[in-house]
């Protein structure tokens, strides 16, 4: 038999569904709500059903005009589908005038949004999820980034997204910038994700207090 705190631990484990049963289920109720979004993206979620015909979105996070040339591609490789190019109005003017002096267009066989709302990665990712939740099914969503800044990215879509029964993937861009991204940055913004989800408050008002922070942060 195991001894010490360990020991403790699974006996009270053990005794709770007996005495508590109602704050058991509380629990497990809670762990099943936490863990959702990943089981959707799995394809194990109970309403995880990428089928054909289920909507295509390609997003971007556009302070990075070489991300945008990556997606660009992506997009036009998959017809149908929808490019959301994100970031600011500043960013995106930038971002038009890098494209053509490439020679890259977005006319192509699907449909381009712009969406200038948030100031962060976090912010771009529930503003894209507000007019997502306007689609009429979920589908697959692909988020396009920087190598270092994907895994964030990907972990804030699964949860905002990921519970609504969107199939979430990351596609990475070959940027200059790859200066790796600490840990607590992760955390952080999932734990902001999850409150989001919890509350649908993002951290912001109208949006106008982030409007001079051009970078996904």
């Amino acid at each position: 038999m195991l001894q010490g705190p360990l020991g403790e631990l699974l006996d009270l484990l053990l005794v709770l569904p007996r005495r508590f049963p109602v704050f058991t289920l509380l629990l497990l109720g809670l762990g099943l709500w936490r863990v959702l979004p990943a089981l959707q993206n799995s394809g194990r979620g109970p309403s995880a059903l990428f089928v054909r015909g289920a909507p295509e979105v390609i997003t971007v996070f556009v302070e990075d005009p070489q991300r945008s040339v990556t997606a660009v591609k992506l997009w036009k490789d998959r017809p149908g589908s929808m490019l959301v190019l994100q970031g600011s109005s500043a960013s995106q003017a930038i971002n038009r005038q890098a494209l053509q002096d490439r020679g890259v267009t977005t006319d192509g066989p699907g449909r381009v949004v712009v969406l200038t709302q948030g100031c962060d990665t976090f912010g771009q990712l529930t503003t894209l999820a507000r007019f997502l939740s306007r689609q009429p099914k979920p589908g697959r969503l692909t988020v396009v980034t920087s190598p270092a800044h994907l895994e964030r990215s990907v972990a804030i879509a699964t949860i905002v997204l990921g519970s609504g029964g969107w199939r979430v993937e990351g596609v990475p861009a070959n940027t200059e910038d790859n200066r790796p991204e600490s840990h607590w940055r992760l955390w952080r913004d999932q734990v902001r994700a999850q409150i989001w989800r919890l509350t649908g408050w993002d951290g912001t008002t109208d949006g106008s207090a982030c409007r001079t922070r051009e970078r996904g942060l």
